[in-house]
Order: structure tokens, then C-alpha cells, then sequence
């Protein structure tokens, strides 16, 4: 653990943690994570540090599980990454958890291993046409769906 501060994410909080969002996904998702807030405010977590946003975790209840993602952190803070898990598995408690993981982030597969989420299929990321790389795959700790980030 890290002894940050892990608490629910408010409105106030969106504007921030909207731009690190756009940090690490590489565009601009403030209607989906405003989405996402608004009808799942329990399942939505924010940690500081220096007074900054520095990770946030989201939930989504779906059939039969919960959908966690995004969720998002520094790369070089993956113990709060972790802490962030932790509380939304506390909150989430008795309910099947599901996360996309990017291959990339080792850092979020060893945490996801360690708290005994099990590998499935993998998904690949493709794209036609212009293909450069956007945004910073290693503080995208977990998507909601390959659809949405």
C-alpha cells in the first residue's frame, strides 16, 4: 500500500482527471469519463499526490460483472495503481470484476495477477491508415471496453 488518499471522484475532480487522461489515451474523452461519473459515482475512485491528480479508477456495472476502466496512473507509481484496485474491489465486493489490460503495461498485469484476476483471450489494437502512436500505453492501467478505452 502507499498510504495516498484514495477517495470518490466528484464533478469538481473531472477537469483534471480528464487531462491526465488525454496524457496517457492521447485525445480528449471528457464525455465518456463525464458519462461514466454520472451514472456510476460509486465505482469512480481519485488519489493525489503534490496536491495533483496523479491516478483514477472508474467502474461500469454491466451483466453480470462489474467493467473496471479506465483506469489510470502515473507509470512510475504502480503501488497507487494498486491502492486504486483495492479500493474499488472493496467497493465492488461480491460482484465478478472484469478489466481490459494493454500487454504493454507489465506493471498492470503483475498487479492484476497478484490480486488473482485470471487471463482470457486477448484483444489486438489495430488501425487503418494514419497509425502513429497517441497518447502513453505504460499509465493505462485498465479499459472499460476495446471499443471506448
Amino acid at each position: 500500500m502507499t498510504g495516498a488518499e484514495i477517495r470518490r471522484m466528484t464533478q469538481r475532480d473531472l477537469p483534471e482527471v480528464v487531462g491526465l487522461d488525454e496524457q496517457f489515451f492521447g485525445a480528449s474523452r471528457e464525455r465518456i469519463l463525464r458519462r461514466v461519473l454520472y451514472d456510476f459515482p460509486d465505482l469512480c475512485f481519485v488519489t493525489r499526490s503534490d496536491s495533483k491528480i496523479v491516478g483514477y479508477i472508474m467502474a461500469k456495472v454491466g451483466t453480470g460483472s462489474h467493467r473496471v476502466g479506465p483506469w489510470i496512473c502515473e507509470p512510475k507509481k504502480p503501488q497507487i495503481a494498486e491502492s486504486l484496485l483495492h479500493r474499488l474491489m472493496g467497493e465492488a465486493s461480491g460482484h465478478r470484476l472484469w478489466v481490459g489490460a494493454p500487454g504493454v503495461n507489465k506493471a498492470s498485469v503483475m498487479i492484476l495477477k497478484d490480486n488473482g484476476f485470471e487471463d482470457l483471450p486477448s484483444s489486438l489494437r489495430m488501425c487503418y491508415g494514419d497509425c502513429r502512436p497517441m497518447g502513453d500505453s505504460n499509465g493505462i492501467f485498465g479499459i472499460g471496453a476495446p471499443d471506448k478505452g
